[in-house]
């Protein structure tokens, strides 16, 4: 028991010399069984989600962040438009035109989510099928593209989380 302790001790003391994030992130998990709120902030957008939420920045470039669980993700792009472009865009043009782009993919109509404009589509993989609650937001750099995903047979059980973290996002 005593070497347990102490390798314990010894680990928590080394992730504790790095300074990177995720070593932080993994103590949190190991040391607190309950989640506590936590924001994550990417270039003019933030969000409110839970510290079992980790960044996964080495998992795909073609997106500004992820950030995810053992069961959900959550992704996130700014799509930047040329002053007059933006001036003149919503995020609701934007949910428009980015439905248009995947109608191929069977997304939902465009709901209304306290003002964002939102949308749901499952995207099948060859291994199970993900489903995605896409929302919306206007910002100083552009419109934000944020998507709650999480694998279609549990989706459901996730979805008024991800309402709720959808209204924690603010942009600048």
């Amino acid at each position: 028991m005593k070497n347990i302790i102490s390798i314990l001790l010894c680990m928590v003391m080394v992730l504790s010399l790095c300074a990177c994030d995720f070593a932080k992130d993994i103590i949190d998990l190991t040391v607190n069984d309950t989640a506590v709120a936590k924001t994550f902030e990417c270039g003019s957008l933030s969000i409110e989600l839970n510290s079992d939420f980790l960044t996964m920045d080495f998992v795909d470039d073609n997106y500004d962040f992820i950030w995810g669980t053992e069961d959900v993700t959550v992704m996130g792009l700014v799509t930047e438009f040329e002053q007059d472009v933006l001036d003149n865009m919503t995020a609701l043009d934007y949910a428009t035109l980015f439905r248009e782009q995947i109608s191929d993919s069977n997304p939902s109509e465009i709901s209304n989510l306290d003002g964002i404009p939102t949308m749901e589509y499952t995207n099948a993989g060859d291994d199970e099928d993900v489903t995605f609650l896409l929302t919306f937001y206007e910002a100083t750099d552009g419109i934000w593209l944020v998507m709650f995903g999480a694998d279609a047979d549990v989706y459901s059980e996730h979805y008024t989380s991800f309402c709720e973290y959808a209204k924690t996002v603010r942009c600048n």
